[in-house]
């Protein structure tokens, strides 16, 4: 019998083994216990329940005097969650609703039944939203389950901003809310949410004298030094409570001395929320060796290179390379709106026959070498050369044209021309305007400063233009200067950033990605 008859013998034998074990159950055949929950008695076979759950297993086999009268007493499992639990083990599914999810989910933990409560923590993480992640995450670690409780708290912090906007957060006590404010990883942009979430909480319990004193303790846990001078001016003004308390008044007069003070005499800045740190990053694709063959898995190529123009600093992240075993090519790269990021990938069967799937527009004129570039809800495809049939008689034509997609209409249309024809060069979006770097064709001066390199590794960060990695010939192989130079358009001068930078012997796709440092690796 071959895999595939055997998995299949082997499925109909499970199946078999189920409809009878609830068949018995349901006549009363050779039962052997009864568990009774609210009053309500459920006839069950021991091995079924051992077999799913390693609490009844420790009960029925360490002799329990509560099991020896046949009757066994769940005191705290609603009648309908277990139930729900004994379909699941008799008939191998589960039954889950809003309405019945905490009772399931509850009685699953507690009586160890795994492999439902698997199933109950994916339907809430399914279900898992700003307005109700809070209350779940505190249900969770009440009931001891550590692993939904993590995923609701990631989910909590990551979300942070939207959760803040929802009322289950302002019905927090003092002490659990603290404590979510004193964490690193809420995802936010400014600590001016953090603050008026605060002013939010204790308006909601004017008139509480405790709720008032409680005040103190948590705008405390706002990082006052970070929220902007202004804005804190605003909200003192707006909210006498905060001037008749001393200490508060104190905090916020302290924060707004601090940017006047020099840096020896200042006090150390507070920690950086999780958000604060997003920040675009160049990250560069692909890699291939001396010889031009894909990199192989090892060493950094299982990695690709990041690196933060604002602090220098070099990251690395997972390479897509690592889906196929390192032996594929990276050909294309972008970066959605929601900052996905999407690669193409060149991959070899195993008759070495090349493959790219790759979703393609149709378009009248055959073009290649050429660079495409996003602006304004449109694509741009600028550039190139354009292949000949009979190669021999007619040399391959240089293209200066430039043609635009419009995705909502479908359709190409021709727009000016380049001044110039060039290809293998480099393109970048800054302030509303398209930069053509580089390339092979160049003939004459240009707005910008001249390169004289093919460079197209070209990303735009922080109003600034940077080059990651160029060569000088025309084959897209060649050894390239591991380095990264940045410009600015207004200086018109370029400028080494990075010498010798962790790149990979060529790079054909670079991008710019909103990243957070925190997830990245570090060299």
């Amino acid at each position: 019998m071959g895999d595939l008859g055997l998995a299949s013998a082997q499925a109909e034998h499970g199946s078999l083994l189920l409809r009878q074990l609830e068949r018995m159950r349901a006549a009363e055949e050779l039962t052997d216990v009864v568990l009774l929950a609210e009053g309500i008695p459920f006839t069950c076979h021991k091995v079924v329940l051992s077999a799913f759950s390693p609490y009844f297993q420790a009960m029925f086999t360490c002799g329990l005097k509560e099991t020896r009268g046949g009757e066994v007493f769940l005191r705290d499992t609603p009648a309908q969650s277990l139930e729900l639990l004994l379909d699941y083990m008799y008939r191998a599914e589960l039954r889950l609703s809003d309405d019945n999810i905490q009772g399931v989910a509850a009685a699953a933990f507690l009586l160890h039944v795994d492999g439902a409560f698997r199933l109950c923590q994916n339907h809430m993480e399914a279900c898992m939203d700003p307005s109700n992640c809070i209350g779940l995450y505190h249900w969770a670690r009440d009931l001891g389950a550590a692993g939904l409780a993590n995923c609701a708290l990631r989910y909590l912090c990551q979300h942070f901003a939207q959760v803040c906007e929802e009322e289950e957060v302002l019905e927090l006590d003092a002490q659990s809310l603290g404590d979510l404010l004193g964490s690193d990883d809420l995802n936010i942009l400014q600590e001016e949410v953090v603050l008026e979430l605060v002013l939010r909480w204790v308006e909601r319990r004017r008139g509480d004298l405790q709720s008032e004193a409680q005040a103190v303790e948590l705008i405390r846990r706002v990082r006052l030094e970070l929220v902007d001078p202004q804005f804190l001016r605003k909200t003192r003004r707006r909210n006498p409570e905060l001037l008749r308390d001393a200490e508060c008044f104190g905090m916020i007069d302290a924060a707004l001395q601090t940017p006047g003070l020099c840096e020896a005499s200042a006090a150390p800045r507070p920690a950086l929320r999780y958000g604060m740190e997003t920040t675009d990053l160049l990250l560069c694709l692909g890699g291939v060796d001396k010889e031009g063959v894909p990199a192989r898995r090892g060493g950094l190529a299982d990695l690709s290179f990041c690196f933060d123009p604002h602090g220098r600093k070099t990251y690395f992240i997972p390479s897509p390379l690592r889906v196929c075993g390192g032996m594929g090519q990276i050909t294309a790269g972008a970066v959605t709106r929601d900052n996905n990021i999407v690669v193409a990938i060149e991959g070899e069967d195993q008759h070495r026959s090349k493959r790219v799937d790759i979703y393609r527009y149709d378009q009248s004129e055959k073009n290649t070498c050429h660079c495409t570039v996003s602006l304004k809800e449109r694509l741009y495809v600028l550039g190139g050369w354009t292949p000949q049939h009979q190669p021999d008689d007619e040399p391959d034509k240089l293209s200066n044209r430039v043609f635009r997609f419009d995705p909502g209409k479908d359709r190409w249309t021709e727009c000016a021309r380049m001044k110039y024809s060039r290809y293998r060069c480099g393109t970048a979006v800054l302030n509303g305007e398209m930069y053509i770097l580089g390339g092979i064709g160049c003939d004459g001066d240009t707005v910008l400063a001249l390169l004289q390199t093919n460079a197209s590794n070209v990303g735009a960060v922080h109003g600034k233009l940077y080059l990651c990695g160029y060569y000088k010939g025309a084959g897209r192989h060649e050894i390239i200067t591991k380095e990264i130079l940045k410009m600015d358009p207004a200086d018109n001068v370029w400028t080494v950033v990075e010498r010798r930078a962790a790149l990979h012997d060529s790079y054909d796709v670079c991008l710019v990605v909103n990243l957070n440092p925190r997830d990245l690796f570090t060299p």
